[in-house]
């Protein structure tokens, strides 16, 4: 029996300048069913009004607006709540889909529960953060594969995966990666995960090291929140520097990315030990950790 319906949801908070690509980008896809985009937004900018410019024109797109930021869980939640599809795919406002992404994560889920699409920066890589974005995506390109190989994807990416509406109903509202989590309930569930890489996701990498530390602190709590919630193995500093070490070295192409490479590596510590800091020895609250990241719209 096949799917009847394909919801597709996108958070938005102050990103006036890229959610009118991110939906149109999510308008333009290859459905292979009727389709409905649900957009839940906010801000202090115009990110509203741009959005409910959008739906004017176009029927299948619906609102979902927040006057007030109550975190990215939150707002899945209310798309959850209000999703009509029986498959349901979650993206962002401030990143935009390649072709045919939606239509192969759907091929893909006649095979498995859930499925991750594959993030590609747009960053240049000509600049050391941009340098970085590569690194980052293509290991973890390259660690999604082998674990899809394997039959032990545990991770969605959090700019673009898509389930069966049955397999989760809800996130918890401290979740401080909820990608993380969402991928932990699933398999909790006994429900597979599988990986899309032609489902691509363009994304914008943080162009600012005080940026990246913002964003990773928050993402690296995460998997300490995580193990606690599930109490199972997940990424920690030292599983993630051993499982890249080896094929990062091969990576940089001239000299100026080896140094690159090696700033990445203290950053990446650090980042670590601040997520420990906040988690751990502070244990700061959902609302302290998470900040927004402004490099990244």
């Amino acid at each position: 029996m096949g799917f009847k319906m394909i919801t597709i949801g996108i958070t938005a908070w102050n990103e006036e300048k890229s959610i009118e690509r991110a939906v149109n980008s999510a308008l333009n896809q290859n459905f292979p069913e009727d389709f409905e985009i649900i957009v839940d937004c906010g801000g202090t900018d115009n990110t509203v009004s741009v959005v409910k410019n959008i739906a004017k024109k176009n029927k299948k797109v619906k609102i979902i607006i927040d006057k007030e930021r109550k975190g990215k869980p939150n707002a899945l939640n209310k798309i959850l709540k209000k999703a009509k599809g029986d498959k349901i795919i979650l993206t962002d406002g401030d990143v935009y889909m390649g072709d045919k992404a939606v239509y192969f994560l759907v091929k893909h889920l006649r095979n498995f529960d859930a499925v991750s699409g594959r993030p590609v920066p747009t960053n240049d890589r000509k600049t050391e953060l941009g340098f970085w974005a590569h690194l980052s995506y293509e290991m973890m390109n390259r660690e999604r594969m082998k674990q899809a190989k394997n039959n032990s994807l545990f991770h969605v990416s959090g700019y673009l995966f898509a389930f069966k509406k049955h397999v989760i109903d809800s996130v918890p509202l401290n979740a401080l990666a909820d990608d993380a989590v969402i991928g932990a309930t699933i398999l909790s569930k006994g429900y597979k995960i599988g990986y899309s890489p032609e489902s691509r996701i363009y994304v914008k990498f943080p162009t600012t090291k005080s940026d990246f530390l913002k964003q990773k602190r928050r993402t690296r709590a995460g998997f300490y929140q995580l193990k606690e919630m599930f109490n199972l193995k997940t990424r920690s500093m030292k599983n993630e520097f051993t499982a890249h070490f080896k094929e990062s070295v091969f990576y940089p192409d001239n000299l100026k990315e080896r140094f690159y490479l090696i700033d990445f590596y203290f950053y990446t510590a650090y980042s670590w030990f601040l997520a420990n800091y906040d988690f751990k020895i502070k244990k700061k609250k959902f609302s302290e950790i998470w900040k927004e990241v402004k490099s990244t719209k």
